[in-house]
């Protein structure tokens, strides 16, 4: 599969999931409401969680991982970090504070007004 159809094929997975649909298209019934925050801190821990593998795991451009531009910066940032807090402190260590500063960075994240981003969606 090339590139491109490998783009779109993440971007209708990523579609279909937000939109709450099944693999056939229809959606599911919700049970609960996952917020902007709690969604952004989901996919902000794996990625981050995932740079942290050995060789620095999956290479793909952060559109392909279904992050913005504000939270390929955060998993840079958080990743750069967590490497430090690794070589001194172990894994464990690493990987909560991967969690508990992306819930608490996404927060922020997740409340700042449109404006304040250049009004650009995070």
């Amino acid at each position: 599969m090339g590139d491109i159809r490998r783009t779109a094929f993440a971007a209708l997975c990523l579609a279909m999931v937000l939109a709450g649909c099944t693999d056939e298209g229809r959606p599911e019934p919700k049970s609960r409401t996952t917020s902007p925050a709690q969604l952004c801190t989901r996919i902000v821990t794996h990625w981050t969680k995932d740079a942290l593998k050995p060789g620095g795991g999956d290479q793909s451009d952060y559109q392909q991982k279904g992050l913005s531009d504000r939270q390929n910066t955060l998993v840079l940032t958080l990743s750069e970090q967590a490497r430090r807090i690794r070589a001194g402190e172990g894994r464990r260590a690493a990987h909560a504070f991967v969690e508990r500063e992306a819930r608490e960075r996404c927060a922020a994240l997740s409340s700042e007004s449109p404006a304040s981003s250049g009004g650009w969606p995070g």
